[in-house]
């Protein structure tokens, strides 16, 4: 098989194996129960919601209804937005909601938190 051919096989491969398992491929399920945006996160929802200079994130349950909570081994949230990335330490012990500050109406989130000793990761673009 020529070079090429092989690069373009192992990419179609590595991008449908990404999509079957759900990788970090989470999907935006709509408007949660505090009017932002709900992702996939693991066997739970994610909800971020902007407002004022602040992001504040919400654990929802598996159908992203109501609000849950998770014992965590602890996480971070990265916001890269006007000022440069920042990055706010999410604690271990019980996780249900967390926040982060925001500079400029653009912004990019990533969530990670470690449930089960397995890292989950979602990422929020706000515009």
């Amino acid at each position: 098989m020529a070079k090429g051919r092989f690069k373009q096989v192992f990419l179609s491969v590595a991008l449908g194996f990404m999509t079957a398992s759900g990788g970090a491929m989470a999907h935006e399920e709509g408007k949660g129960p505090h009017g932002g945006v709900v992702k996939e996160f693991g066997n739970y929802h994610l909800e971020a919601v902007k407002q004022d200079g602040s992001l504040k994130f919400y654990l929802l349950d598996g159908d992203g209804v109501k609000s849950a909570s998770v014992e965590s081994t602890g996480g971070s949230i990265t916001v890269a937005g006007g000022g440069g990335p920042k990055v706010t330490k999410i604690e271990s012990g019980k996780f249900s909601e967390a926040s982060a500050t925001v500079e400029g109406q653009k912004a990019v989130a990533t969530v990670m938190l470690k449930i089960a000793g397995k890292a989950q990761t979602v990422k929020f673009s706000f515009k």
